[in-house]
């Protein structure tokens, strides 16, 4: 399966975002407007609209937003009217169960985007250990004071490609243990090396 996911990577164009050439490794904590801005849109790119694949764990999903895990969303009692929930509700929602409580503003940005969105797919915790685990900080699945102060002061890159390899292996042992999460695999694969390139463009600068 490794090897599978390895060629996979290799083979797999990567879209990559507006930004300059040269290496500029940025430091500052994320921007409670722009920077969940640039994260809610790449999630928002990625997932679609109304959907319910009968293999897909979490049911019923609008915008990634799964009815099993979340029946109380607002957004549900227009989709059962026929109608699209308004797009403010994503966004509340995005940023009440997920922004917030991870504490992205207090994070680097490249780190604080792709914690966010690997919690989207992943739930909370795991991701937060991901992280956690790349900064030598308790790796209890909470964000809290330590995971915080060292975070700001380690190296975006590195924590990026850490959490990058933990995320891939997640996908290995997912497949592995239930071969009807294959089908979801490439698109897994390819939105997580989209969110790779994003970060890199837009902060690391690095390509």
């Amino acid at each position: 399966m490794r090897s599978a996911v390895l060629w996979f990577l290799a083979l797999t164009p990567i879209t990559v975002g507006g930004g300059s050439d040269g290496l500029c490794v940025s430091l500052l904590m994320a921007n409670a407007g722009r920077t969940f801005e640039i994260a809610l849109q790449f999630v928002l790119e990625h997932e679609g609209e109304l959907a319910n694949h009968p293999y897909d764990r979490g049911g019923l999903t609008y915008r990634g937003i799964a009815r099993n895990v979340w029946p109380k969303w607002e957004g549900w009692k227009y989709i059962d009217k026929g109608e699209t929930p308004p797009l403010e509700l994503v966004r509340k929602f995005y940023y009440d169960n997920f922004w917030v409580p991870l504490k992205c503003d207090s994070l680097p940005e490249p780190i604080a985007i792709f914690l966010f969105e690997s919690a989207v797919g992943s739930g909370h915790s795991l991701p937060t250990k991901w992280l956690q685990r790349a900064i030598g900080a308790k790796d209890d699945g909470i964000v809290g004071h330590e995971t915080i102060q060292k975070a700001q002061v380690a190296n975006p890159q590195v924590v990026v490609d850490s959490m990058l390899r933990r995320r891939i292996l997640l996908y290995e042992h997912i497949v592995r243990n239930d071969s009807r999460q294959y089908v979801f695999l490439f698109g897994w694969l390819r939105r997580t090396m989209n969110l790779t390139a994003l970060i890199y463009r837009q902060y690391i600068r690095e390509l």
